[in-house]
């Protein structure tokens, strides 16, 4: 298969003047095209020069891909999470098996999902980039480091989420993955990725929308607790 497009990720410079450089130094190395990981701390502080890093981006020749990076650790990124600093303990992901909150948002949160199609609204309306990048969108583990993890805990189990399984299925939510749980958990991740995508296909049916995907079975995760079975 012939290669397309020569990309990389480019995240932690928010200086226009800087990022200019770094843009032409990728062109001048055969690059044709920027996946710029967006931090919760960027959007919110460094939110007048993103549009500005991207056209400089641009004006090079350059495709520009915006990767809502670490948005609430429900997204893969090692940024820190702002949503979890103010959110209140009921918007994260639960432990099935302790029963405590962890440090990821739910994607089954109102408030979560109302903060992220916000922020992949207002970038996709004030940049003049070609598409977005969701980044590794996971189930946070409960357990660390990983190679100590359980296999049989999992998230997520919230008050909130076990009120929506239960709406929806007329029975206690299980603390083991069933496949009624796993099935209810693809759901609820897909309905927040869904409306994201849908939200940016509204702004511009031009954008593009690609997903990073976890598998759901593999030596690294070791379980079905953090990955999608089906990546349709």
């Amino acid at each position: 298969m012939a290669v397309t497009e020569t990309g990389v990720s480019y995240y932690g410079i928010s200086y226009v003047e800087h990022a200019r450089k770094d843009f032409q130094e990728m062109k001048n190395n055969n690059v044709t095209a920027v996946l710029l990981s967006l931090t919760e701390f960027d959007i919110f502080f460094w939110k007048p020069n993103i549009p500005k890093i991207v056209d400089e981006a641009k004006k090079l020749g350059l495709k520009v891909y915006l990767n809502t990076w670490g948005i609430g650790k429900f997204f893969g990124g090692e940024a820190p999470s702002l949503f979890l600093q103010e959110c209140h303990i009921e918007d994260r992901q639960w432990s099935a098996l302790t029963g405590e909150p962890i440090a990821a948002a739910s994607p089954s949160s109102p408030a979560f999902r109302e903060y992220f199609w916000g922020i992949v609204e207002e970038l996709a309306r004030t940049c003049n980039a070609d598409g977005f990048f969701w980044d590794e969108p996971h189930y946070a583990m409960p357990v660390y480091p990983i190679s100590y993890q359980s296999t049989t805990d999992f998230t997520c189990r919230s008050p909130l989420t076990q009120k929506i399984f239960k709406d929806k299925y007329g029975y206690e939510m299980p603390k083991t993955l069933t496949k009624t749980v796993l099935k209810f958990r693809f759901d609820q991740a897909n309905e927040l990725l869904s409306e994201a995508s849908r939200i940016v296909k509204s702004v511009n049916p031009k954008l593009s929308v690609t997903q990073c995907s976890l598998p759901a079975d593999n030596h690294f995760y070791s379980s079905y607790a953090r990955g999608f079975d089906n990546w349709e």
